[in-house]
């Protein structure tokens, strides 16, 4: 079962392991500027078919969402999201969640949300 519950409830694959461990005792200058990160940006041009945008990282999960939704919804505008669901559940209390917008949770089913239930729901 796939579960959004959050990004470091679990271990990774294998593979993965494998090559930290490979690169564990290299020395990179991380912030995205280092060779890493350049090819990954490339990888990540390549599979968008556009060589015309720039790619960024972003350090940790709560600064991403923080600047996601503060980017894309208006001050009206909310998140709707599963209850057990991250945001709902671990990033409540953030402080570097005070200009977030308040979510509104729906119930779910092992961690996924059903699109016509939440379409249903009643915002006061």
């Amino acid at each position: 079962m796939i579960s959004f519950i959050n990004d470091y409830q679990e271990g990774c694959i294998s593979e993965i392991i494998n090559i930290l461990n490979k690169n564990n005792y290299s020395a990179y200058s991380g912030y995205g500027e280092d060779s890493v990160c350049d090819y990954a940006k490339h990888l990540i041009k390549l599979e968008l078919k556009r060589n015309d945008c720039d790619v960024h990282f972003i350090a940790g999960g709560t600064l991403t969402n923080k600047i996601v939704i503060s980017s894309f919804l208006r001050s009206y505008e909310c998140v709707i999201c599963a209850e057990s669901g991250h945001i709902a559940t671990h990033e409540t209390g953030a402080k570097v969640n005070s200009s977030l917008c308040a979510g509104v949770t729906v119930q779910s089913h092992n961690t996924a949300l059903n699109a016509m239930r939440s379409c249903q729901i009643e915002v006061e």
